[in-house]
C-alpha cells in the first residue's frame, strides 16, 4: 500500500493507445482462434468488434491506413496491414460464418495484389503509391511478426478455396 501511494504520487509514464491495423489483424486471428478451440463466444464478440472498428476507422474505399488515434486515421497502410487484416477477416469468417468477413478479406487481397505485388510472386513492404523512398524492400523473413508476404501467400490459398479463385490461388503458389 505504501509503494502504491508513493507510485500514485510520480508522474504517470506515457501511455500509447493508438490503435494499429497490423497488430489488430493478428488479433482477430487470435481470438477467432480461441472461440474455434474453447467456444467462448465473448473470444468471438472481441474478433468481431475489432474487425469493425477497423473497418469503420481504418479503412477508405479500398485502402487501409495503419494507424487511429483521438478520431484520426493516419498514413498509407504497409504489405503488414493488409496481410494481417485480411487474415482475421479469413479467420473470422471461418469462425462466425458472416459472408461480409471472406468479402472484405477479398477485397483487401485484391487491393494488397494491385499495390504491392512485384510481378513475380513477390511483394513490396510499401504500396505502389507509398510516398518517395530510395528503394521498395521487401518482407521476406519473420521477425517480432511474421513476414507479411507469408501471411499474404496463406490467405492468397485459403481465399482460393473459399472463393474457387484461380487467379488467387496463382498469386499464393508464385508466392510459394
Amino acid at each position: 500500500a505504501k509503494l502504491l501511494t508513493a507510485r500514485g504520487q510520480r508522474v504517470r509514464p506515457a501511455t500509447d493507445d493508438k490503435v494499429l491495423t497490423a497488430w489488430n489483424g493478428l488479433m482477430i486471428s487470435a481470438f477467432a482462434r480461441a472461440y474455434d478451440a474453447f467456444g467462448r463466444d465473448e473470444d468471438l464478440r472481441s474478433a468481431r468488434r475489432a474487425a469493425d472498428l477497423v473497418i469503420t476507422h481504418l479503412a477508405k474505399d479500398d485502402r487501409l491506413l495503419v494507424s487511429f488515434r483521438s478520431g484520426e486515421a493516419h498514413l498509407n497502410a504497409y504489405l503488414d496491414d493488409y496481410a494481417f487484416l485480411a487474415r482475421g477477416l479469413v479467420d473470422l469468417y471461418e469462425s462466425g460464418f458472416e459472408r461480409r468477413d471472406l468479402d472484405r478479406a477479398a477485397a483487401l487481397t485484391r487491393t494488397l495484389l494491385g499495390r504491392f505485388g512485384d510481378g513475380h510472386g513477390g511483394f513490396h513492404f510499401t504500396s505502389d503509391d507509398h510516398e518517395a523512398i530510395l528503394a521498395r524492400t521487401r518482407s521476406t523473413y519473420d521477425d517480432a511478426i511474421p513476414a507479411g508476404s507469408a501471411i499474404a501467400a496463406e490467405t492468397l490459398l485459403r481465399l482460393a478455396l473459399h472463393l474457387d479463385d484461380a487467379s488467387f490461388r496463382k498469386a499464393g503458389r508464385a508466392t510459394l
